[in-house]
């Protein structure tokens, strides 16, 4: 799956928990997982690997809990993408 539709769909997973900025959270960790910017997450056409789609499910999955956005990207996101 391209990393476009999984933001897509773990935005609407984030949706369902209340989240402000749910697009923004899985841009967020997505950019984080692949270590590319914004353009190069929405330019990609590789798939993601096993690995990557761990490391973002798990992601997704601690921010559906509660877990700061700034604690698993190590950095302050601005809300301002969306």
């Amino acid at each position: 799956m391209r990393p476009a539709e999984v933001v897509r769909r773990g935005a609407g997973t984030s949706n369902a928990t209340a989240s402000r900025a749910p697009r923004v959270n899985a841009e967020a960790l997505m950019m984080r997982v692949l270590d590319v910017d914004r353009a190069g997450l929405y330019a990609r056409e590789q798939g993601l690997g096993s690995a990557e789609a761990r490391r973002v499910r798990a992601g997704l999955c601690l921010r559906c809990t509660g877990t700061p956005l700034q604690h698993l990207t190590g950095s302050r996101v601005s809300a301002t993408w969306c």
